[in-house]
């Protein structure tokens, strides 16, 4: 939690610098500073994460609520990537639903006392660190899940199994869920001083001695185990999945490019992973590697507040951004969710694949949310693409069989 600034604050970004103290400057004393005074960042800073919580929370809810529906309601959606895309999708609608709205509140609040209590004070990093977890063991799952779709139809086909689909969910929860239990042991109520008086914030429990371990080292954690180890995954499994694919250019066929589309996606979202959580991460860093000396230029101070706040912002940011990726890159999931979004319900009229469009839509030109017309969008999609795979062929160009049992399209389905 956010705590206030009082006239004088003392960091202790780790143990070699305690007891470095930064005097703020008081409101008659920033005319003369050749920066923003921090207070005057501090506050321009959380009226602009207020505001941007506000758009992460309604987009957050909508994308990942049509996500999680889409792939429980619809059995051609059904599939390993999707089932992780819908978990990912889960833990992001947590995060949105409970973490950002408290946390705009208490950002607004500052510098009242926080009226939640001791047990949302413990809840609140809690989910914030499951969600967190969530998302990374989802896309280390997903990045394995295309390597092996790519170079082994076997385990590919192995890992289309329900039962094993469930194992992996519940391994994901589980060991995000453990991995958030030291947030909430560590964190409390504590009453401190302000002005006159006193007032109750949220905090880290600095009477524990496991919970001063645990501050002096969850940054170098955080950074190594819920960014650095995702993206070294991801970028083995994706070294591998290129030097198997050029090694084997002869055999590619129409699902094997599917596979590499769908392949993309999860490239893409991992990019957005690590452009939405590189700052937060970096000024926190910076906040505790920093000399004393460099920490008391009141001008480095303002900076680094407001890029800490500015970290905190655009790590939520990711928690709505997985569903827009997946409606720009995935045809499939662009027709659902425009029939989901814009559902006008049009009386009578054929339905029809527009693929200038890429939704289905009446002779009406408006979308149809009947139940029945888009249970029947993959169908139309393989029409399509069958259509052309056959026009190629008859033009003497070379093709890979398209015969394959369902789980071997299946795995492909996030990429149409």
């Amino acid at each position: 939690m956010h705590t206030p600034f009082p006239t004088t604050s003392t960091l202790q970004p780790n143990q070699k610098q305690a007891g470095c103290k930064i005097r703020v400057p008081r409101p008659n004393e920033t005319a003369s500073l050749p920066c923003p005074s921090p207070i005057t960042v501090d506050h321009a800073v959380k009226i602009t994460h207020i505001a941007l919580s506000a758009v992460i929370f309604l987009l957050g809810l909508t994308g990942n609520a049509l996500v999680i529906r889409i792939v429980a309601t619809k059995p051609d959606m059904r599939n390993a990537p999707n089932v992780l895309l819908a978990g990912l999708a889960c833990g992001d609608l947590l995060f949105v639903l409970l973490c950002v709205p408290i946390t705009a509140y208490n950002l607004y609040t500052v510098p009242t006392a926080w009226i939640f209590g001791p047990a949302v004070c413990k809840l609140l990093p809690f989910l914030q660190q499951t969600s967190l977890g969530v998302t990374v063991l989802s896309l280390m799952a997903l990045s394995a899940d295309r390597y092996t779709a790519v170079v082994s139809s076997t385990m590919s086909r192995l890992s289309q199994s329900w039962r094993g689909l469930g194992v992996r969910l519940a391994l994901i929860w589980s060991l995000a869920v453990l991995a958030a239990v030291p947030a909430a042991v560590t964190h409390t109520t504590r009453r401190v001083r302000w002005h006159h008086g006193y007032i109750t914030v949220c905090g880290m429990d600095q009477e524990s001695p496991f919970a001063r371990t645990y501050q002096r080292t969850r940054v170098w954690l955080r950074f190594a185990l819920y960014f650095c180890l995702p993206l070294a995954v991801t970028a083995v499994h994706y070294s591998l999945m290129a030097k198997h694919m050029m090694r084997n250019t002869r055999g590619m066929d129409d699902r094997m490019s599917k596979r590499r589309r769908a392949a993309r996606v999860v490239l893409c979202i991992v990019a957005l992973f690590a452009l939405c959580w590189l700052p937060y991460h970096l000024t926190n860093i910076l906040r505790i590697t920093l000399p004393c000396s460099v920490l008391q230029n009141i001008c480095t101070f303002s900076a680094l507040q407001g890029g800490i706040h500015f970290g905190l912002a655009l790590g939520s940011f990711n928690s709505c951004v997985n569903p827009i990726a997946l409606y720009i890159l995935s045809r499939k999931y662009k027709i659902y969710m425009d029939a989901l979004l814009f559902c006008c319900c049009s009386q009578g009229g054929d339905e029809l694949l527009d693929p200038r469009r890429g939704s289905i839509w009446t002779s009406r030109h408006r979308p149809s949310c009947d139940v029945t017309s888009m249970s029947v969008a993959a169908r139309l999609l393989r029409r399509q693409e069958a259509f052309a795979n056959e026009s190629t062929r008859s033009s003497g160009l070379e093709m890979g069989s398209q015969a394959g049992d369902s789980s071997e399209r299946n795995s492909s389905v996030v990429a149409d």
